[in-house]
This record gives structure tokens, C-alpha cells and sequence, in this order.
């Protein structure tokens, strides 16, 4: 802002940084309050099937944060983002389509739809093949009950990318709860986990990495620590049963998977900024 009177204060939009900074340290305290709120709706997350396992790593310090806390993290960052900044004509547009198939209160429906997308997009990292690349981390996790018994080479763990994973394990997760809702609407839902690298998932590499095989985990705790990660961030952000099945059984039209892609790339960026949410320290 150029025209301002202050000639010391450095201006942005008309905004001073002194504002600025004053906003961003109590925005990032009200996320981390939004996060412990919705943790405290997760009934199992202390001492659950997942808490051994871990979505980010600093190969230099060895700090690592839990899945869990980015999780969390995503998620509440997607409750301000709702509110705040996406703008009102991207949450009309899912407001409207869920209203017109039956929703009540789909308003209220759309943003619990989004802020568990945006937490549930890593549940691929409980996964061999991410989880293995960092060696304490990963043996942390086997200590906890998680086998390793499959060993991969370089290019196929490569190929069992933790965004694939997500994609066909929620779609599992999301068959096996609503076994009514027809699989084709299931993935317009959980297409959106495979997307969040930008890229959507090719149908040939969505057969091969479902639940079971060697990249997913072949042993039943893999699934079953998945299933109870998926489980509780559903709880966490309000959406019922009843309302999750309404939105299997429609499916979500393009334009609605296109918006909440692009919510859910920009939620999870803005909780992956390790200057805004620091790792554990390894001490």
C-alpha cells in the first residue's frame, strides 16, 4: 500500500506485517486448538492400532512427526480453510449437487465431506512400502506389531505410492461399511486421496495395489490399522454414518471431486510446512 502514511511500517494489500505476523502466530495457535478438539473426538487415537506410525521425516536432524498429528493437522487447517477462504461459489457447487441428491443440511454436510478428506489423504503412508524408508522409524513401527516380511526392490516399492494406497484403501474401507453403495460411485469418492499429488491414479495401478498385496501389506494388521485410522477420523469430523453412506450411494460429480482435489492439495501443503508445524525431536 503506497499510499500509506506510516513511512517505517512495511505494508502489504494494506496490511501492515506487524498485522500480519500478529494473525499468523494466532492462526497457527488456533489450528493446533482445532487439532487437539478433534482429537479429543477420536476415541482410540492414544493408544490405537496407528499410533506407531509416522507421515514425515528430516533425514538430517532425524525428527519425524506421527501420521496421526499431520492428520490432524490437515484436518484442522480444512475446518479454517471452509470457513474462511474457499470461496462461496466451490462450496455451492458441493452444496448444491448433495442437496439435489436428498442431503439435509447440506452445508453443514459439504464442509464434515471435506475436512475428512483432507485428514484422511495420508492413511496410504500406514503402508510397507512408505513406512519402510526410514530405518529407526521403521523399526519402531515392527516393534509396535507391524511385519515387514515382504521384501521390494526400489522399483516396486516406488511404484506403491502412499497416494495410491490411499485411494484403494479407502475405497476398501468405504465398500466394506456400505456394502449397498455401488463400488464405481465409492471411488468418485476416494479418488480424491489418489489425487493429492496432482495426479490422478490410472485404473491399471489402482487393481494392483489394493489391500492385501505386497506394497499395502499382505498381513491383516496393515488393513485392520487403516480401517481403525479411517474410522476415527470420520468420527473427528462430525460425519455420521448416515451421511457417508448418502454420499456412497450418489457418488460425487466431477466438479465436486475437481474442488475438493484442489481443497485437499492446498490443506495438506499448508499442514506439511514444517515452519508451521514443527516435527518431534528425536531427543
Amino acid at each position: 500500500d503506497r499510499s500509506s502514511t506510516s513511512k517505517n511500517v512495511p505494508r502489504y494489500g494494506g496490511v501492515s506485517f506487524l498485522t500480519v505476523g500478529f494473525l499468523y502466530n494466532n492462526l497457527i495457535l488456533l489450528v493446533k486448538t482445532i487439532a487437539q478438539e478433534r482429537r479429543a473426538k477420536m476415541p482410540h487415537s492414544k493408544e490405537s492400532i496407528y499410533s506407531s506410525a509416522w507421515a514425515k521425516s528430516d533425514r538430517l536432524t532425524d525428527d519425524s512427526m506421527p501420521l496421526i498429528t499431520h492428520c490432524e493437522d490437515a484436518g484442522a487447517v480444512a475446518e479454517l480453510y471452509w470457513e474462511h477462504y474457499l470461496s462461496e461459489s466451490c462450496k455451492r457447487l458441493i452444496e448444491e449437487w448433495l442437496s439435489a441428491t436428498g442431503a439435509p443440511n447440506a452445508n453443514e454436510i459439504a464442509k464434515k465431506l471435506a475436512v475428512f478428506l483432507a485428514s484422511s489423504h495420508d492413511v496410504g503412508k500406514l503402508s510397507p512400502a512408505f513406512s519402510i524408508q526410514v530405518e529407526h522409524l521403521r523399526a519402531k513401527m515392527e516393534s509396535a506389531g507391524f511385519p515387514y516380511t515382504n521384501q521390494m526392490s526400489e522399483n516396486e516399492r516406488r511404484f506403491y505410492r502412499h497416494s495410491l494406497i490411499s485411494q484403494t484403501a479407502i475405497s476398501a474401507w468405504l465398500e466394506k461399511k456400505f456394502p449397498s453403495s455401488p463400488a464405481p460411485r465409492i471411488r468418485t469418492i476416494a479418488c480424491i486421496s489418489g489425487g493429492h499429488h496432482g495426479n490422478y491414479q490410472e485404473k491399471s495401478a489402482l487393481r494392483e495395489a489394493g489391500p492385501g498385496t505386497r506394497g499395502t501389506g499382505t498381513e491383516p494388521i496393515w488393513r485392520q490399522a487403516r480401517e481403525a485410522l479411517l474410522q476415527d477420523l470420520q468420527a473427528a469430523s462430525g460425519l455420521t454414518d448416515d451421511e457417508l453412506e448418502m454420499i456412497t450411494k450418489n457418488g460425487l460429480t466431477q466438479p465436486c471431486q475437481i474442488i475438493l482435489t484442489a481443497f485437499v492439495i492446498v490443506c495438506d501443503w499448508i499442514a506439511s510446512n514444517a515452519d508451521l508445524f514443527p516435527y518431534h525431536s528425536a531427543n
